[in-house]
């Protein structure tokens, strides 16, 4: 499970990465595929993170690699 985002303690996924046909892994036209996604949104579940000036959104990281369709 994952969330970006925390409202009256309700756990939401609100944030997202839109690609292109360009990235889709499964395109006649791909150039780069998927490796991985990273959500960092430890700072959310600080009672303080407002104060300390955070975001009230997690970090989304999408990482590809240069892999064209042959």
């Amino acid at each position: 499970m994952y969330y970006t985002h925390i409202h009256q303690n309700s756990l939401e996924s609100l944030d997202h990465v839109l690609v292109s046909q360009e990235f889709y892994d499964n395109s006649k036209k791909r150039r780069w595929a998927f490796k991985g996604l990273t959500i960092t949104n430890d700072h959310l579940d600080d009672d303080n993170h407002k104060s300390s000036g955070t975001s009230d959104h997690a970090i989304v990281r999408a990482q590809f690699e240069y892999r064209p369709v042959r």
